[in-house]
């Protein structure tokens, strides 16, 4: 596993934490191997900004990786083969991240993560 070059404390911010934990599946014993971010720290703003598992911005990231790939793609794939697409997805950027330097600046001009807040703004919490 390696971890940023550049930085190998790199600030803990919601976009970092969204990226590494809602866009590309990664635990929190990953993030804290790759950031040197306190275990309680994640846990703690991943309560704080909404990004925990379930919540209304991991769920609406699905949604918007889904939509993204159907626009790039030819052939309409069924429900099953999108939730594939995007799981294949997710751990080709797993491994990526898992086995190269972290590009923190790059991660930080990602833009999708306003619009995707702004769709999950209306989506209901799922019930504990």
């Amino acid at each position: 596993m390696v971890s940023s070059i550049s930085n190998p404390h790199p600030e803990i911010t919601k976009q970092r934490l969204w990226y590494l934990f809602c866009l590309a599946c990664l635990t929190e014993s990953d993030i804290e191997t790759i950031t040197g971010w306190p275990r309680k720290l994640i846990e703690e703003r991943l309560q704080t900004w909404g990004l925990t598992f379930l919540s209304p911005v991991s769920r609406c990231t699905t949604r918007f990786l889904e939509r993204r790939m159907e626009r790039s793609i030819v052939t309409p794939l069924g429900s099953l083969a999108k939730v594939e697409f995007v799981a294949s997805m997710r751990e080709h950027l797993r491994s990526l991240i898992l086995d190269n330097p972290v590009h923190w600046k790059r991660i930080d001009q990602i833009p999708w993560l306003p619009q995707i807040e702004a769709e999950a703004a209306s989506v209901p919490p799922i019930p504990e």
